[in-house]
């Protein structure tokens, strides 16, 4: 078995240590992925277009503004499909949970990558 000195030591472990750091980095990079994406699919939301925001604050990603009664549902994600042509302020916006598809105006659209 070879022998190592405390010098050699340290540094195997400050390499364990930093892929350690990368590997924890990625999989979080990972998850935020997947709950952003599952955020959208699992948005749910019956009620009229108030604003629209096609390159928000939040990475340039869409922000639809759904008015429900007296409740107002921010819809905004990087997976969001619908363009200025697909939807318009005062439409009828529905979208049910675990689905990619709103009724906007009754119409069928897919909504979530």
């Amino acid at each position: 078995m070879p022998v190592y000195s405390s010098d050699k030591i340290l540094e195997l472990i400050i390499k364990a240590v930093i892929a350690l750091l990368i590997l924890l980095c990625a999989a979080f990079v990972y998850f935020s992925i997947k709950t952003q994406s599952k955020e959208a699919y699992n948005f749910s939301s019956n009620g009229v277009v108030y604003s629209i925001n096609w390159k928000s604050k939040n990475h340039g990603a869409p922000s639809i503004v759904i008015k429900v009664k007296n409740e107002y549902i921010n819809f905004s994600s990087s997976k969001i499909m619908l363009n200025h042509d697909n939807v318009k302020i005062g439409d009828k916006f529905k979208k049910e949970r675990k689905s990619n598809f709103c009724l906007i105006n009754e119409h069928r659209i897919k909504c979530v990558k």
